[in-house]
């Protein structure tokens, strides 16, 4: 097997421009060693001094998102030894580019057919990854898909915006002696700011192809445009208030879902999975998982028989930027309602342009005229058109935020692991007639599919998961504002899992409401087993009240003065 040093000038020149620098590929097994700090940044967003400038290099498949990691791994057999160095981009670079990995288990982040992905994946296996820091990513510090036999050891993960790792399909994946440090909390955009940046980048596409030729004329138009100009120089400080992500405590933190670590049995980033074959062989070893703290902002979409409106990149076109509460449609007088309306004249242009598909919000809005307002003599009632929420920017259903979350896995091994500080500021789910919520977690309330569950918090997070032994672990200062807390869940059909030894303190909420929907009552639990979960045993450190909704579960818990176990209270 090689052994290869990494400096900064193992990374390659860009084939999409040549004046930057791109992702290093490792496609030879062998041992690569880091021989110095990786700092990936941005001239073009303001970077100055001792960075590698990658910028955000938009091109064909798999780059339509932008240069998406510092490494990616493409091959089996490979040993990546930071050698107590570090990856992390720039401030700058992470909120230029939206969609990274510090580390990519594959040759690409998704699979074929997923996200406008059009190559084969070929994941890595037998890949150890040591001795490191890996801090501030725009997504994830270490993402994969159907990997197997992976070792990460000895790891200091921090300031990532999505999840510190996430891995998708895997089988024999093992995490030891690695702390989880943290989610950002110097983000100063929002989700639409990642959005504007795409439309920009649709039309730039329109504007390099004679295929759009008919349409370069009034795409220049639109990339001219004193709004788009704007809140391009101005992210998370524009006039419209369109990217401006609010303060919470002293800190900017991420509007969307959050995992400490994530295992996945399945491509989705949606509901909590209730089936499909398994992921075998999840072991963890003496991990910390901390700081997991999010202000989830739920988006209101516009639905028309029953389809939610994107547009070609996946973003919800917004209910607030056209309607009132009331289904009237807005006045357009402020500037930023105006700034508003061009966005959404904007994603009606791309989406005719790209996918040939049009709307019923052109009986109202002239996407062809950049000056036009909107026809205000019409209500969503006319159209047949409805709010619809319970999801983030892109339509991914607003789940709260988790320490640990896995899916759909067999043979899992947790010991010693720390959850700390899992929190959520979230705002009240706001109602609309037409959506149907996730009806997960089932018991939750009688009538789950009511219920706005993206304020959240758990900190152990199991579905559709079995063979599960958990030792020594630890769940405390776990926090939401305006939803329940977790300790521990078992969901979905969860079963055969052992847990000896878990200690659970200090959950709380904050606010104090009664049930009105899409809100329930801000609730504490310190474990919550669904009707559906089952053969499960729990032994906590101390007599603490656990909901099993069907009561098909052992729980008992170490009594201090008798060193004996006891029935819990239920």
């Amino acid at each position: 097997m090689i052994i290869i040093n990494i400096t900064k000038e193992s990374f390659p020149t860009s084939k999409l421009n040549p004046t930057k620098k791109t992702s290093l590929s490792i496609t030879e097994p062998g041992t690569y060693i880091l021989q110095e700090d990786i700092i990936v940044g941005s001239s073009s967003a303001g970077d100055k001094c001792n960075f590698l400038d990658f910028d955000r290099q938009v091109g064909p498949p798999p780059f339509h998102f932008g240069v998406w990691s510092i490494i990616s791994i493409e091959c089996d057999d490979v040993i990546l030894d930071l050698n107590r160095y570090k990856l992390a981009m720039t401030n700058n670079f992470a909120m230029q580019q939206r969609f990274f990995s510090l580390i990519e288990l594959a040759n690409q982040p998704f699979i074929k057919g997923v996200a406008g992905f059009t190559a084969d994946i070929k994941p890595a296996n037998n890949i150890t990854i040591k001795n490191g820091e890996l801090t501030n990513s725009s997504h994830h510090c270490i993402h994969g898909n159907l990997n197997k036999n992976v070792y990460l050891e000895n790891l200091r993960i921090s300031d990532f915006e999505i999840a510190g790792i996430a891995i998708n399909t895997g089988y024999n994946i093992n995490i030891k002696n690695t702390k989880i440090n943290g989610t950002s909390t110097k983000i100063k955009v929002l989700a639409t700011f990642a959005m504007i940046q795409d439309l920009k980048d649709s039309l730039k596409e329109i504007l390099n192809s004679e295929k759009y030729s008919e349409y370069h004329k009034l795409a220049q138009q639109y990339l001219t445009h004193e709004v788009l100009e704007h809140i391009l120089d101005n992210p998370g400080n524009d006039d419209y208030n369109i990217t401006i992500n609010p303060m919470v405590d002293d800190n900017q933190v991420l509007d969307g879902n959050l995992f400490g670590i994530y295992f996945n049995n399945v491509f989705s980033v949606n509901e909590l999975t209730s089936s499909g074959k398994k992921t075998n062989k999840i072991n963890l070893d003496n991990v910390s998982i901390k700081n997991i703290i999010g202000n989830i902002q739920e988006v209101i979409g516009i639905s028309h028989n029953d389809v939610c409106y994107k547009d070609n990149k996946g973003y919800l076109i917004r209910w607030d930027y056209i309607f009132n509460k009331d289904g009237h449609i807005k006045n357009m007088r402020s500037k930023s309602d105006k700034a508003r309306l061009y966005l959404v004249k904007l994603q009606l242009f791309c989406l005719k342009v790209f996918t040939n598909k049009t709307t019923v919000l052109e009986q109202i809005i002239n996407y062809n005229d950049l000056n036009s307002t909107v026809n205000t003599d019409k209500t969503n009632i006319d159209m047949d058109v409805y709010s619809i929420g319970g999801t983030d920017a892109r339509g991914h259903i607003a789940k709260g935020n988790f320490g640990l979350r896995i899916d759909g896995a067999s043979d899992v091994n947790i010991n010693n692991v720390h959850i700390h500080n899992v929190k959520n500021y979230g705002e009240k789910g706001i109602y609309s007639e037409k959506t149907v919520y996730s009806e997960y977690p089932i018991g939750l309330d009688y009538n789950c599919n009511k219920v706005y569950k993206g304020n959240g918090v758990t900190g152990l997070s199991l579905s559709h998961c079995d063979d599960v032994n958990i030792t020594d672990s630890k769940i405390c200062k776990c926090t939401s504002y305006n939803g329940f807390v977790m300790g521990f869940g078992l969901f979905n059909n969860t079963y055969k899992c052992n847990i000896n030894n878990l200690e659970i303190n200090d959950l709380q909420v904050k606010n104090d409401f009664e049930t009105e929907y899409p809100n329930l009552k801000p609730t504490v639990y310190n474990g919550f087993i669904d009707p559906t979960s089952y053969y499960n045993t729990i032994v906590l450190c101390d007599n603490k009240e656990i909901e099993d909704v069907d009561k098909y579960n052992k729980l008992l818990y170490n009594c201090g003065e008798c060193d004996k176990l006891h029935k819990l209270d239920k």
